[in-house]
C-alpha cells in the first residue's frame, strides 16, 4: 500500500517561525515501512508548500495520506498564530486531489481538540489519538473494523467513536525514526532543528500542561545506550551535529538523565545540544556531566517567580531552586541558560510580579553573556488540563466556549498587570540588548 505522510503546514518560515523535524512522523514511518510503500513530507522545509502538495499527491497517487496536527496554534498572545485553517486547507487539497484515498490524521494538536476537528471537517476519515505507531500500523491492517485498534477516533452510524486509549509501555523497544525518509539538508541549514526523545511521559503536573493527557502521567524510559546509540546513527550515517531533546523535561528522572549524559560524554562523539530543565533535581555534577556531554543551552521553565506562584502553578519548583541554578549556570565553565516565566496566572499575581521586577535584573548581572534569554508568557488554557476547569469554576469560559482557537487565562488584574509588564521589560534590561530583543516578545 502506498502512504503519504505529511506533517502539518505552519505557514511561511520567512515570518520567523521555527523549523522542527516532525519526528512522530519518522517514528509512523519506521513502523510501516516494511509492509508499505511510505514517502515523508514536510511543508515547513519546501519552497512553495500550496503548490508542491497537488504536484505530490499528483505524482506519488498514495491509497492512504497521514497528515499530523502537532501544533493547533503558536504562542504569541499578542498576535497569535492559528495553524488550523492551514490544516483544512490541506485536508481539502488532498480530498480533492484524491477523492477514495484514505485520510488518517494525528498529531499533539489534533489529539487535544479530537472531538472538534473530526466533527468540522468531513474529509477526514480516522484520527490516531495520543502515540502513533502502534495504532497507525494496525489500522493500516483494520480498515474496515477500526474498533479492533485502540487509539483511534472515526465516524459511525453518524456518531463519533472513541476507541480504549492505550500508550506504549515498550516505547524504548521501538526502530529508531527513519529520518532518511525526509530531506535532511533542509534541517542542516537550522541548527537544533532535529530532534530526539529518551523517554516518553510526564510526571510533573503543572496546571496549564496537557503533557499528562497527550503521553500519560508515568515516564516510559529507553535505556541510556538506545539513546545514544541513535545520535551516533545521526552523525554518522545522516552527518547530523546538533539536536534538541523533546522530552518535556530532560533532567528528570534525575539519575537516569545524568547516565544518558554520561553514556554520550564517554563516546565522545563531538555533537552540540539543547533541552527542556526543570531548576528542581539540578546540581553541579549535573550540570557539568552535561557540559561536557555538549549541552550548550539549558532551558530552564520555572514559570513562577514566588514560592507561592511557584505552587499555585504546581511546578514543584521552588526559589531556592531558581536561585541555585542561576549559580550553578554562573559557575559551570561552558553553561548558558535562557528562562521562561509567565504573567497573569491564577493566584499571587502581585508577589509574582514583584519577583519578578527582583529577579531578571539579578540574573542579568549575575549571568551576563551567559544568559541567551528571558520570555515572558501568558498562560494559554487548554483542555484536559487543572487550568481548564479552574477557568470553568471562574466563569472565565463556559463548556461551550470554543477555545480551539487561542483563548488565554485572564485574571481580574490582567489589565494592570499588563502594564507592569511592559515597565518590566523596559526597565530591568540594562546589561544586554540581546536579552531585552527577547524579553519584548512577550507572549
Amino acid at each position: 500500500m502506498k502512504v503519504f505522510l505529511c506533517q502539518g503546514y505552519l505557514g511561511s518560515t520567512k515570518l520567523g517561525k521555527p523549523i522542527v523535524f516532525p519526528l512522530g512522523l519518522a517514528y509512523i514511518a519506521s513502523s510501516i515501512k516494511a509492509e508499505h510503500e511510505v514517502y515523508c513530507w514536510d511543508p515547513n522545509v519546501a519552497e512553495n508548500p500550496m503548490n508542491e502538495l497537488p504536484e505530490l499527491l499528483e505524482k506519488i497517487r498514495p491509497e492512504v495520506v497521514g497528515l499530523s496536527l502537532r501544533n493547533v496554534d503558536g504562542s504569541l498572545s499578542a498576535s497569535p498564530d492559528w495553524y488550523y485553517p492551514l490544516f483544512v486547507s490541506f485536508l481539502k487539497i488532498i480530498r480533492e486531489k484524491l477523492p477514495y484515498c484514505k485520510i488518517i490524521v494525528g498529531g499533539a494538536g489534533f489529539s487535544l481538540f479530537a472531538k472538534e476537528i473530526i466533527t468540522r471537517n468531513p474529509e477526514i476519515d480516522f484520527g490516531v489519538l495520543f502515540e502513533g505507531e502502534r495504532a497507525f500500523s494496525q489500522l493500516l491492517k483494520n480498515m474496515s473494523h477500526p474498533e479492533k485498534v485502540n487509539n483511534l477516533v472515526f465516524r459511525k452510524d453518524g456518531r463519533i467513536v472513541f476507541t480504549e486509549p492505550k500508550y506504549l509501555e515498550d516505547f524504548g523497544a521501538h526502530s529508531f525514526p527513519s529520518r532518511e525518509l525526509f530531506d535532511l539538508k533542509e534541517y542542516r541549514k537550522h541548527p537544533y532543528s532535529v530532534n530526539l526523545m529518551t523517554k516518553r511521559g510526564c510526571e510533573f503536573h503543572c496546571i496549564f500542561c496537557p503533557n499528562n493527557f497527550i503521553s500519560g502521567c508515568r515516564y516510559r524510559l529507553r535505556s541510556p545506550k538506545n539513546v545514544v546509540d541513535e545520535i551516533e546513527q545521526m552523525k554518522n550515517f545522516f552527518d547530523l551535529n546538533n539536536y534538541y531533546f523533546a522530552d518535556s523535561t530532560f533532567n528528570y528522572p534525575h539519575d537516569y538523565s545524568k547516565k544518558v549524559c554520561q553514556e554520550l560524554a564517554a563516546r565522545k562523539l563531538d555533537v552540540d545540544w539543547m533541552a527542556d530543565f526543570t531548576p528542581a533535581f539540578t546540581n553541579e555534577s549535573f550540570v557539568r556531566v552535561a557540559v561536557r556531554s555538549g549541552c550548550v543551552m539549558f532551558n530552564f521553565s520555572p514559570d513562577g517567580a514566588s514560592d507561592n506562584a511557584l505552587a499555585a502553578l504546581q511546578k514543584g519548583v521552588s526559589m531556592n531552586d531558581i536561585r541555585n541554578t542561576i549559580s550553578l549556570i554562573k559557575k559551570v565553565e561552558g553553561a548558558h541558560a535562557s528562562f521562561n516565566f509567565m504573567y497573569d496566572l491564577p493566584r499571587f499575581n502581585s508577589e509574582h510580579i514583584a519577583g519578578l521586577v527582583k529577579l531578571i535584573p539579578q540574573m542579568e548581572y549575575i549571568l551576563r553573556d551567559k544568559l541567551s534569554g528571558v520570555y515572558l508568557t501568558r498562560i494559554r488554557i487548554y483542555p484536559h488540563t487543572p487550568l481548564y476547569y479552574l477557568a470553568l469554576k471562574e466563569k472565565l469560559i463556559s463548556k461551550d466556549s470554543d477555545i480551539f482557537y487561542p483563548t488565554y487565562y485572564t485574571s481580574a488584574s490582567s489589565f494592570k498587570i499588563g502594564n507592569v509588564i511592559a515597565n518590566l521589560t523596559d526597565k530591568c534590561c540594562y546589561a544586554s540588548s540581546k536579552v531585552k530583543s527577547v524579553l519584548i516578545k512577550s507572549r
